[in-house]
């Protein structure tokens, strides 16, 4: 598990339980000097207890969810930091044209096109907020970021009840192999992102229906649909959307490597078909293909995937796209979810791409 947890959404390191000579020479001398203070009692009861109790509740694993019966082992459901809802959903949030957005060409966006409609939805904008429900033309999506991850997957948001109405999802605050746990309000169950399916709950087992998704650059976007629609600045929510609460997580690099190669936090393009899952890691990627675009076939589908290692930017053309779901993701959450995974290696310069990739083990 990362050693880093979600507070508010900053990130905070895990104390270390190890305390020097030094550290308990003085606790202890603070302590014995305040035992003999019936004011030190007082403080007890009145301030430091219910810190305390606070603190124990936000390391308690359900965040008033039942995992009672969960799909996965219910011990490695965890508390990332936040409370239910601390993290708020952002719920048919209002969209700018294209025109009228001011965001640089830089700034990284999880986007999808559907019909004669397209959105782009800003990282800067999902790191504070997670999940988006939201429409694109006349189809109900949930937008979900996972910035422990870097996992980002749009989904067709289920129908629920005699209506039909779409689910609607919030930031449940859990996490499952340090990975997004939604959950959806009509029924509190609890959604794994990277399984694509909820956990526990009512709905355990139901799977959501990934969309083909770009992660890519604001104006890689804008260039190849002019009359995007993108997501405001204007939230309702008080945030400082041009800072990063996630850099100093992601400055903090686990080096090395394991059988595969890789390390916990080298980026990958994960593609899931069917139960097969394949892993394009961006460093072989950017090897020898400096045309930005390899064709692999996997899954009985040719896959034309165009990719910007500089930006860690890709997109993935298919004959079936609703078939493939794919993500951008560290290498640890890709490996964690599906551990069966082949690793697609670049061939030798001038060779023919892989037929297969290497399978991990």
């Amino acid at each position: 598990m990362i050693e880093a947890r979600r507070t508010g959404p900053r990130i905070r390191r895990r104390p270390s339980a190890m305390t020097t000579p030094t550290t308990s020479l003085l606790t202890r001398r603070l302590f014995r000097s305040s035992l003999a203070r019936p004011a030190f009692y007082a403080l007890a009861l009145t301030i430091i207890a219910p810190m305390a109790w606070r603190a124990y509740e936000r390391t308690l694993p359900d965040n008033g969810f039942d995992v009672a019966g969960a799909s996965v082992p219910a011990s490695a459901i965890v508390g990332g930091g936040p409370g239910r809802d601390d993290i708020p959903a952002l719920t048919d949030p209002k969209k700018l044209p294209a025109s009228q957005a001011s965001y640089p060409d830089s700034q990284r966006v999880l986007a999808i096109a559907a019909g004669n409609a397209a959105v782009a939805y800003p990282i800067n904008i999902l790191n504070w907020h997670e999940v988006v429900n939201d429409r694109v033309g006349a189809i109900p999506i949930l937008v979900s970021w996972c910035p422990l991850c870097q996992t980002g997957l749009i989904f067709r948001r289920p129908l629920h009840g005699a209506a039909g109405r779409p689910l609607e999802f919030g930031v449940s605050g859990l996490l499952y192999q340090d990975n997004l746990l939604m959950y959806d309000r009509q029924t509190d169950s609890l959604w794994s992102q990277l399984q694509a399916r909820a956990i526990s709950g009512p709905l355990k087992g139901r799977e959501m229906q990934p969309l083909p998704a770009a992660h890519t650059t604001w104006g890689a976007w804008r260039t190849r649909h002019p009359d995007t629609l993108v997501l405001s600045t204007d939230t309702g929510y008080d945030r400082d959307y041009a800072a990063d609460p996630y850099a100093g997580y992601r400055l903090q690099r686990w080096r090395t490597a394991d059988q595969s190669g890789l390390a916990r936090q080298d980026l990958v393009i994960g593609v899931r078909i069917g139960d097969q899952a394949r892993a394009y890691p961006f460093s072989e990627l950017a090897r020898d293909h400096a045309q930005g675009q390899i064709q692999d076939r996997f899954g009985h589908q040719r896959l034309v995937i165009h990719f910007n290692a500089l930006t860690g930017s890709y997109r993935i053309e298919a004959a079936d796209p609703v078939a493939v779901m794919s993500t951008l993701a560290y290498w640890f959450a890709w490996r964690s979810f599906y551990p069966h995974t082949q690793v697609w290696r670049a061939p030798p310069r001038g060779g023919r791409p892989p037929a297969s990739g290497r399978r991990h083990r």
